[in-house]
């Protein structure tokens, strides 16, 4: 049920991407993020002087590959989710009990998120605010878990995704 509900996210998302025409906030981070600068100087002129964190600038200009148009770059969202589902495997093997949940209510929130406007919106446009969804997503998440008491030693792997989670949150609401 989950991967049914991810593929009907992706198949929502997939056209908004391509479809979707590009607005001015996107194309100040396809600006931003021209894979034709080099990194320091792109981090010095372009990422920091903005007021968004750079985190996602360099996401998207790593990602310059992906494309010549917006549209394209838009890509960039299926690496974070596949992240964020990765971290997520993670977390479902350090606690015992999580998983037990997961498999409960796991198909619930993966409906909810399919079926859910701002997913397919953030998912679908050149802009950080998909990474902020799916970091904070991951957050509360990672917090639950490792905070468990029912949780195993957390291991390196589970430190590793909150810390990770941590970090890219506080990126994007330092901005």
């Amino acid at each position: 049920m989950p991967l049914l509900a991810l593929a009907a996210l992706l198949t929502a998302a997939i056209p908004a991407m391509l479809g979707r025409g590009p607005w001015y906030d996107e194309f100040y981070t396809f600006y931003a993020a021209d894979p034709g600068l080099g990194f320091w100087q792109a981090l010095q002129t372009r990422w920091l002087p903005d007021n968004h964190p750079p985190l996602f600038y360099a996401l998207s200009w790593a990602s310059g590959w992906l494309g010549e148009g917006v549209e394209q770059r838009r890509f960039v969202n299926l690496f974070i989710l596949a992240g964020f589902v990765a971290g997520f495997a993670v977390l479902w093997r350090v606690a015992p009990v999580m998983a037990q949940a997961l498999r409960r209510w796991g198909p619930v929130y993966a409906v909810a998120l399919a079926g859910c406007s701002i997913a397919v919106l953030t998912m679908a446009e050149l802009r950080s605010n998909f990474l902020a969804f799916a970091a904070s997503a991951l957050l509360v998440a990672a917090l639950a878990t490792v905070g468990s008491p029912d949780a195993r030693q957390p291991g390196r792997a589970g430190w590793a995704v909150l810390a990770l989670a941590l970090w890219v949150s506080s990126q994007i609401v330092s901005g």
